[in-house]
């Protein structure tokens, strides 16, 4: 078991570790824990990836897709964070930010109750004391805008890289426009945009959606291309799939989202703020 430390930045302590539990163990076995503002978990030290996919989960239970990571070596800081909403008694709905890095086969995360102003500096901390500097820095999001912010502001010199099954989602959206949902065209079409994505990057794949839409006899059908492809414009550095794919480097965040999102079902569950 990794060594658990809880952080307070209010004086009154009570329920810290109750919290604790709620965010590494579920909160099935943490009923009735009041979470307070500003308050923060953190695990380090043994903290593998297997922890991180199934600690958040009841007693007995399983994830059906656990996300497949892949360990980068010793030479590779990978940072990423997300946000859900959760309803706390002291202030109802409040956002919970989930940071996290892997470094040399160890995994870093932190949870807290904060908005983004607030995180953002802890985000900057925990990544200057990950790896040295002849380690590869690179930061994996989705297109949060205050991600893509916080990332330029607080982290400079991690390479920003945009989650690729995001954008494969968006393209997928895409395709059903086109083709219908649940068509087999729609899923070719949105396989073939993918591998594109992958062996030529966004720069290419909105080329070539620009081109798709000449072809299109629908008007409808014109637009969502060429809206996709002015979707992908601004964010063409975070998309050079190819030569990062060629690096070894990731270009996932399913370990994040994972996290995240199960933090986030465990604390919205009824009876568990």
């Amino acid at each position: 078991m990794p060594r658990t430390i809880v952080d307070s930045t209010t004086s009154d302590g009570s329920n810290v570790l109750a919290l604790g539990g709620v965010c590494l163990i579920g909160v099935g076995q943490c009923v009735g824990v009041e979470q307070r503002p500003s308050r923060t978990v953190k695990t380090e030290g043994g903290f593998d990836h297997g922890f991180v996919r199934t600690a958040p989960l009841p007693q007995g239970g399983r994830l059906r897709h656990p996300p497949a990571i892949t360990s980068h070596g010793a030479g590779v800081v990978t940072g990423s964070c997300d946000g859900t909403m959760v309803n706390t008694r002291q202030r109802g709905w409040s956002e919970l930010k989930v940071l996290r890095f892997d470094h040399a086969g160890r995994t870093y995360a932190q949870a807290s109750i904060e908005k983004a102003a607030e995180c953002l500096p802890r985000l900057a901390k925990a990544a200057a004391t990950r790896g040295d500097q002849t380690a590869t820095r690179v930061f994996v999001s989705d297109f949060a805008e205050w991600i893509e912010l916080g990332v330029k502001a607080h982290v400079p010199d991690f390479v920003d890289v945009a989650d690729r099954f995001h954008i494969r989602q968006h393209l997928h959206t895409n395709a059903e426009a086109l083709y219908g949902k649940e068509s087999p065209r729609a899923r070719k079409w949105s396989a073939s945009m993918a591998r594109r994505l992958a062996e030529q990057g966004g720069g290419s794949l909105a080329g070539r959606l620009r081109r798709l839409a000449l072809y299109y006899a629908d008007l409808t059908h014109q637009r969502a291309a060429l809206n996709r492809a002015a979707f992908l414009d601004p964010h063409a550095e975070q998309l050079h799939y190819p030569e990062w794919i060629a690096r070894d480097l990731p270009v996932d965040s399913g370990g994040i989202d994972s996290l995240c999102k199960q933090l986030g079902t465990r604390l919205k569950a009824g009876g568990r703020r």
